[in-house]
């Protein structure tokens, strides 16, 4: 625009130049000012078409147009302002519920442990009780039946260590049912062999016109059984009547161990 201006000044002023300082020749006035009076009428225009562009009125309209616009943007950033600051609001109230809700796990979690601390303490306890019932029991036993056969507790000690060497293994009890003496001497032998990792069966009643007498070891002596020396030489050191039957029907590995009437 400024262009066009520039360009039409410049050719009204070459025109009024030639007008004024150029010769006077036969015709050339009346198209000198015929010239002069179209480039005014072009400058007349385009500074007509500059001031209804740049008119003050259409600049007003421009100018509330943005205000109008950055009225609402400014509204529209206040609005997310105030989305933020409740998405704020709501982050440090979770984050408060978490921590509340850590610190009761917390507490919890040590209530229970220490829960669970006194309820393995009271177990033991119990267990321990009925330990020193059993034993009380054993010895009031003992105590009653006369000329009992016992294992003390060195030589409990002692089997138990010589016997782990079998741990895992399979033994078999059998007791007459007709002896209470037999029945507690079998039950001290069962403690000794488990408490040294042996598997032993359930009891087995032998029948009640049965006069075993002593100890008894049955095995099949052509496919002897592993650690069957072991046991052999345990209950013999206990020194009461014992001795070792041969069984061929048995199969491998098994013994059996019966307990019959004290000799």
């Amino acid at each position: 625009m400024i262009f066009s201006i520039v360009l039409a000044l410049i050719a009204a002023t070459g025109i009024i130049l030639q007008f004024v300082y150029g010769e006077a020749k036969e015709g050339t006035l009346k198209k000198r000012f015929g010239l002069l009076a179209t480039s005014i009428s072009v400058a007349v225009l385009i500074i007509t078409n500059i001031n209804q562009t740049f008119d003050s009125q259409s600049l007003q309209e421009k100018i509330a147009k943005l205000d109008s616009s950055n009225s609402k943007l400014t509204k529209q950033l206040d609005i997310c302002n105030g989305s933020i600051s409740v998405v704020d609001q709501k982050q440090d109230s979770l984050r408060r519920n978490y921590d509340s809700l850590l610190r009761s796990y917390n507490l919890s979690r040590l209530m229970l442990d220490d829960a669970n601390s006194r309820i393995q303490s009271l177990l033991r306890t119990t267990q321990e009780g009925f330990r020193k019932n059993e034993v009380a029991i054993n010895e009031i036993e003992k105590v009653k039946i006369k000329d009992a056969r016992i294992i003390t507790e060195k030589d409990q000690k002692r089997l138990i260590k010589e016997l782990s060497i079998g741990k895992g293994t399979i033994i078999e009890f059998g007791t007459v049912n007709t002896s209470d003496e037999a029945i507690m001497f079998s039950g001290q032998l069962r403690k000794i062999f488990e408490s040294a990792g042996w598997e032993t069966n359930d009891e087995r009643w032998l029948a009640p016109k049965s006069n075993t007498i002593g100890i008894l070891m049955f095995l099949n002596s052509s496919k002897e059984p592993e650690h069957a020396l072991i046991v052999y030489d345990a209950i013999k050191s206990l020194g009461y009547e014992f001795k070792a039957i041969d069984k061929p029907d048995f199969e491998d590995g098994r013994i059996k161990i019966v307990i019959g009437f004290r000799e």
